[in-house]
């Protein structure tokens, strides 16, 4: 049996609490992830990235400097305390700085009455969604390692359609 579809934020080691990814991660990898319970599979078809600051700028990240080691998105198995990188989506690439999401797609600004932008929103659009087994302990993960506490907001959500695995 297929849900309809819904909108899940990505949070920090998929705990389902921590949503905010706009914190100093610099000293060590932190994910961002879906994971669906092991009776599940999720169908994911679009994601959805939202990065909040003033006067954000596409050779910056948001309003930061350009990140050193960037945002990636990997698709993962999680066994115990074990994380094993499966794949990369996007190629592998790295996202150091707002103009880097043009690669893949178009950012849209949301900008002010004196046209400063104030938010940029990207949507990740699969043509064919791809599925996560709870069963093999899959996980979708946004891969962060830069500082990115001067940001307002950071936030990753994806549309999904759940299914019981038998």
């Amino acid at each position: 049996m297929i849900d309809g579809s819904q909108h899940v934020f990505f949070s920090e080691d998929a705990d389902g609490a921590t949503f905010s990814a706009n914190g100093d991660y610099s000293a060590a990898l932190t994910r961002f992830s879906l994971r669906p319970a092991a009776t599940d599979s999720y169908f994911i078809d679009l994601i959805t990235v939202c990065i909040k600051d003033d006067d954000s700028d596409y050779n910056l990240y948001g309003n930061l400097p350009a990140l050193t080691n960037g945002v990636k998105l990997a698709i993962e198995r999680v066994d115990g305390s074990t994380i094993e990188t499966l794949g990369y989506l996007m190629d592998g690439l790295a996202i150091k700085k707002t103009d880097d999401w043009c690669a893949i797609t178009e950012p849209i600004p949301l900008n002010d009455s004196a046209g400063a932008t104030k938010a940029t929103t990207i949507f990740l659009k699969f043509e064919k969604p791809f599925v996560l087994r709870g069963d093999k302990g899959q996980q979708l993960s946004f891969i962060l390692n830069d500082d990115l506490s001067g940001l307002d907001s950071h936030t990753f959500v994806g549309r999904l359609h759940k299914q019981l695995v038998f």
